[in-house]
């Protein structure tokens, strides 16, 4: 699931900008959050606090919402994507690694935060879903897996189909 502030906060507008710096358009660009569903009305997210589980009516109606799936997922791959998802609870949330790329994508050489990759123990929102879909089928849904994956990523990827969802119908 991606999310969109209505009203975005200092560091969800940053989130936004270095996106669209990083070449995405807009419409993709605007996702600033990811969460992987677990069912249930209940997301796995990675947040500043590390990563937790929570209801997604936390996010009604202060957000936007996109629901996204790779339909190619039989029931069993879903279940094991948000079981790789939740086995990552409590790690915690890279703050230097966020603001290294919202630097890097004013770099003057033309480097963006995709040049390198979140390593380690710490994990953002759509690395999250990233790394828990590959481990859970075996396969990547962007084309470089040695780079960040962001938000924006997420909602350009071919892979991944809109799926309706009730919450926040897109405008």
């Amino acid at each position: 699931m991606l999310f969109s502030s209505i009203r975005p906060g200092f560091m969800q507008r940053r989130i936004v900008k270095m996106q669209r710096r990083s070449g995405y358009a807009p419409e993709h660009a605007r996702w600033h959050h990811v969460g992987i569903y677990l069912g249930d009305r209940y997301v796995c997210e990675a947040v500043p606090g590390g990563v937790r589980y929570r209801p997604v009516a936390e996010f009604v109606p202060g957000h936007l919402i996109r629901a996204r799936r790779d339909r190619k997922l039989n029931d069993a791959q879903a279940f094991r994507v948000a079981m790789r998802a939740v086995m990552r609870l409590s790690k915690p949330y890279p703050h230097w690694r966020a603001i290294r790329a919202w630097l890097r994508s004013w770099s003057p050489d033309g480097s963006s935060p995709l040049d390198y990759r979140a390593r380690g123990h710490a994990i953002v929102c759509s690395q999250l879903f990233h790394d828990a879909y590959m481990e859970a089928t075996g396969r990547t849904l962007v084309c470089r897996v040695d780079t960040m994956v962001l938000p924006a990523e997420l909602s350009a990827c071919e892979g991944l189909e809109d799926v309706p969802s009730a919450w926040s119908p897109l405008p």
